[in-house]
């Protein structure tokens, strides 16, 4: 038979399956329809399994008169079999085909939406950590808050009696003090300068009472102050060293703030020269290092650490190392 009779001959063929095809393309909106209105899942197939074997018969006829249609339109002038026996034929072919066909796009279908509701899941489960971590952190921000503030009106109490002049410029310290410590109340990580500038007004009202008993040294690299820190996180190790180092001293005490960066990480360190942690009952405790250890595990896990010991040549270090990050 020569090419263009076998081409002629097969085009009729390729017209009913284009048809069959065509009629599944135009279907399948509505079965996904059926797919999100009757769920295939647990619970639920006593209410599915009948609604989607009506739903896989129809859409088999539809498709079986399609395909029946264009068969009768293309073969009409060679056609020599009854439409009865015909139809019968269609029926008994297509049938399970169809059936398959509304198998395979509802559990395509019922695969996109597990898919699509497990990354849902999993992006609000993240959120909603997130959202919980965050709220663990403002909460243990907010227990250093008053014990800082008390601490600080304890000092103004102290200069009330010593020194009225000091006691009313203090005040007024602590004023700004608060406007910024607040200010940071919803804030969970600052850059360091900020945090840095915080604690040097902090320190300039303990100033007022230490006087030359105290002196505060700084030793953070400018290229490290736009390193992201969590708010507030030196304030609590900056007070035990002034409380439980520099007040205990007869002569002059030396705080040592510094930062460091090595490996990816930035390591803050509180230091000072009064006893040390070997006059401490407990060097673990307080509620200052307690409460940091908890925000350090809230904000970065395992991958921040709070590190205690002894300076050399005598008193407290205390030790933070977070990964870098700019804020």
């Amino acid at each position: 038979m020569p090419a263009s009779d076998r081409a002629k001959a097969l085009l009729p063929v390729f017209g009913i399956s284009l048809a069959g095809w065509w009629t599944w393309a135009v279907l399948t909106p509505g079965i996904l329809w059926m797919q999100r209105r009757y769920p295939i899942e647990r619970g639920s197939l006593l209410r599915s399994g009948p609604a989607h074997a009506a739903g896989a018969l129809l859409a088999s006829f539809v498709y079986i008169g399609a395909s029946l249609g264009s068969a009768l339109v293309m073969f009409a002038p060679v056609r020599a079999e009854p439409i009865g026996a015909l139809a019968r034929g269609y029926v008994t072919s297509r049938l399970p085909i169809g059936v398959l066909l509304y198998a395979a796009v509802i559990g395509v279908g019922t695969a996109v939406a597990e898919r699509r509701q497990r990354v849902h899941r999993e992006v609000l489960s993240a959120r909603l950590s997130a959202e919980l971590a965050l709220a663990q952190a403002r909460a243990l921000q907010a227990q250093l808050q008053p014990h800082f503030l008390f601490n600080t009106l304890h000092t103004i109490g102290l200069l009330v009696a010593e020194n009225p002049a000091a006691a009313q410029q203090t005040l007024l310290r602590l004023g700004d003090l608060l406007r910024r410590t607040l200010a940071l109340s919803e804030t969970p990580s600052i850059p360091l300068h900020d945090e840095l500038a915080v604690l040097q007004e902090y320190l300039a009202i303990e100033t007022t009472r230490f006087g030359e008993r105290l002196r505060v040294l700084i030793d953070v690299p400018e290229g490290l102050c736009g390193r992201s820190v969590p708010s507030l996180i030196l304030q609590p190790l900056v007070e035990n060293a002034l409380r439980h180092g520099i007040a205990r001293r007869v002569s002059a005490g030396v705080l040592r703030i510094a930062a460091t960066e090595h490996d990816g990480r930035l390591r803050l360190i509180v230091e000072d020269n009064g006893p040390g942690f070997a006059a401490e009952p407990a060097p673990n405790g307080g509620h200052g290092l307690a409460a940091t250890r908890r925000r350090l595990a809230v904000l970065h896990g395992a991958e921040a650490t709070l590190d205690i010991g002894s300076r050399p040549g005598g008193g407290a270090r205390v030790g933070i190392e977070i990964p870098v990050a700019d804020a």
